[in-house]
């Protein structure tokens, strides 16, 4: 018997169902494999970008949620009526379970699109959003995301404003984000089996080789082997390649350690270009994506709401589909 539940959640690849309810994945079996031989192993378990969508007439939904992990405080759903961003429900930071109600603004039937949160590994128990209908993914554009903690919208506050799904929908297309804090230029990421066929990707790389690698020799195998790997996968798709965007301190500081990581920070990116357009990519230049102010930023290097917006719509300027 088809559960009909699963078919609620979307940009994910899989949904699995245990004692603690309904959990959306991103990642192959293989992936997850990769991912369990990493510092930044808990970050593939987040339901970044992953939302629930259906049609009901029901006056007021209400469901369950458990985190297993819960890697920031904040615990948003953020909920759109008819394609329209409508409300926000926050629970109480540090939450890692609790009941969520929500009455519509709208009467009669309406399609409810609720994202959940990106920084843990959610659970949904408990479903009760009256005699619904499911949707499916139904655009003709794919969209496929590899990147880091940036890309995966870690440190932003509503899981709708990373950069990530406002492309998506302003190109109108269905996504998967395959981002993941802590990710570098790394060809095992790459798994030909990924249940998504994408017509266009971005990939959005390059800080975290700086803290985890550091040595231009190996950054520098890297990119080129994982550029060939992605061509072969996807011969025919869009790929765009924004280079790695410009962070607080990579100009600020004058320590010799600071010149000496801004001197191969400078390198990298011109790697990056290379490999990108030897293998037919479209080069997006990171330094124009975000304003260099260190008010866009709740760190040295991940955009706030605000940020992610300037990114989507400096993204959008030059990304090709």
């Amino acid at each position: 018997m088809i559960d009909k539940n699963k078919k609620l959640f979307h940009a994910c690849v899989d949904v699995e169902v245990d004692e603690h309810g309904y959990r959306a994945k991103r990642f192959t079996k293989r992936q997850y494999e990769v991912y369990a031989t990493k510092p930044w192993c808990c970050y593939p378990r987040c339901t970044a970008g992953v939302y629930m969508e259906f049609i009901t007439d029901a006056e007021e939904i209400s469901f369950d949620y458990y985190f297993s992990y819960l890697f920031f405080p904040q615990v948003i759903f953020d909920i759109f009526e008819d394609g329209v961003y409508m409300d926000f429900i926050r629970e109480q930071d540090g939450s890692n379970s609790g009941h969520i109600v929500y009455r519509k603004k709208n009467p009669g039937k309406v399609c409810l699109k609720i994202y959940l949160p990106y920084n843990g590994e959610t659970y949904i128990s408990n479903i009760n959003f009256g005699d619904f209908k499911t949707t499916k993914d139904r655009r003709e554009r794919k969209l496929l995301v590899y990147g880091d903690s940036i890309s995966q919208g870690l440190m932003g506050t509503h899981p709708c404003m990373s950069y990530v799904p406002l492309v998506a929908d302003a190109i109108k297309a269905d996504y998967l984000n395959l981002s993941v804090g802590g990710d570098l230029y790394d060809p095992e990421m790459l798994d030909p089996k990924v249940p998504f066929k994408p017509t266009v990707i971005i990939v959005a790389l390059g800080a975290n080789d700086l803290i985890f690698n550091g040595k231009y020799n190996s950054i520098k195998k890297n990119i080129e082997n994982f550029f060939a790997k992605l061509r072969s996968i996807y011969p025919d798709a869009v790929i765009n390649v924004i280079t790695t965007i410009w962070q607080t301190d990579i100009e600020n500081d004058d320590t010799e350690k600071a010149r000496k990581k801004y001197e191969l920070f400078k390198k990298m990116r011109a790697k990056i270009k290379k490999e990108a357009e030897k293998a037919n990519c479209n080069v997006i230049n990171g330094l124009e994506i975000m304003p260099h102010i260190p008010a866009y930023f709740t760190d040295h290097a991940h955009p706030n709401d605000l940020g992610f917006l300037q990114y989507a719509l400096n993204v959008l300027r030059d990304l090709k589909y």
